[in-house]
């Protein structure tokens, strides 16, 4: 079993101000979006069901086309197939943490650092 330091896990930008860190089991994934004040999520989909935790700041979260304003210390369920995107509220950046299960094959590659 190998221990990590999260501020060393590579942080992946996915578009402007707006990064990802991945780590990943067996059977379950997490990763921690970071956005920059004003940043975008798409509305997308996946056949996963995600568990959210609101780490820092502010977001607004699009689920299946209905906007819901959330803070810091929300926590909430997506069930798979659900449409859904996030943006940055406010004038700071927002953290926010996503449980998959199972492992999201897309993200994979996002993890070779757990392959040393």
């Amino acid at each position: 079993m190998r221990f990590y330091d999260w501020d060393t896990i590579p942080r992946h930008p996915l578009r402007p101000g707006v990064t990802r860190r991945v780590f990943t089991g067996e059977g379950a994934m997490m990763l921690v979006t970071e956005f920059g004040a004003g940043s975008t999520e798409s509305p997308h989909t996946h056949a996963f069901e995600q568990l959210v935790f609101v780490i820092e700041g502010e977001v607004d979260f699009n689920l299946n086309g209905t906007l819901h304003p959330v803070s810091a210390g929300a926590v909430f369920r997506i069930p798979p197939g659900t449409p859904h995107g996030a943006s940055a509220r406010g004038t700071k950046r927002c953290r926010v943490l996503a449980v998959y299960g199972p492992p999201r094959p897309d993200c994979l590659p996002y993890c070779d650092y757990q392959k040393e």
